[in-house]
């Protein structure tokens, strides 16, 4: 008598019922590095934004640097023509007072003045208002007007030394030999500050100093 073995097996799936499975898998990988990808890209993006306006701040700070210690050269060295005797006597007389009397053309003993922006802008000897070198803005709101500096609440000055050089002769300018008008050399140094109003600690506004130097040969009647 034979004997009948029944093998039971579990029938696979279709081969095209597996294939939806595996590509649903293969997509959502696909769709996660692509939102990876994206977002590196939309990271990467901002921050070269970020560094683009950033970049355009420090160009337009350099550049309101370059014109305020300009101001603090030209300012000064036209009032030094103006009123040049006059200063040295002020000059002279701060000497006396700090050193007694050496001798005026030693480094270290050099006649020195300042100059800062209310030097600039003290009232003209027959009254009235002086001249305001940066505005301010002005108004609130939608009617609110720059200054100098735009509609920010930046504000700038400038501080000046003039330093006495020596004395250059007069006839090399085309003076008289017995003429009472001297050449002197002054060097200027100035160093422009912009930084928030009211605030004078640099380092936390992250305001900026450019320094500018010149040499200027002014006529002093001595």
């Amino acid at each position: 008598m034979k004997t009948t073995t029944t093998v039971h097996r579990t029938p696979r799936a279709p081969r095209a019922l597996q294939r939806p499975r595996a590509r649903a898998g293969m997509a959502m990988l696909l769709v996660l590095v692509l939102i990876v990808m994206v977002s590196a890209a939309g990271v990467f993006a901002a921050r070269s934004a970020a560094l683009d306006v950033r970049s355009a701040g420090y160009i337009r700070q350099g550049s309101q640097l370059h014109y305020v210690s300009e101001v603090g050269l030209m300012l000064p060295i036209a009032e030094m023509r103006r009123n040049c005797t006059a200063y040295l006597g002020l000059m002279q007389q701060q000497q006396r007072a700090a050193v007694g009397s050496p001798d005026a053309w030693l480094e270290e003993h050099r006649m020195r003045w300042r100059f800062g922006v209310s030097d600039m802008e003290r009232p003209p000897p027959g009254g009235g208002a002086g001249p305001v070198l940066f505005r301010q803005p002005t108004g609130a709101g939608a009617s609110r007007q720059p200054g100098s500096f735009g509609m920010g609440l930046v504000e700038a000055a400038f501080d000046t030394q003039v330093t006495v050089l020596g004395r250059v002769p007069a006839t090399i300018y085309g003076f008289a030999v017995d003429s009472r008008i001297n050449m002197v050399a002054f060097l200027f140094e100035s160093r422009g500050r912009i930084q928030l109003r009211g605030v004078t600690d640099v380092a936390e506004t992250g305001a900026g100093v450019m320094p500018s130097r010149a040499v200027a040969v002014v006529p002093c009647e001595l």
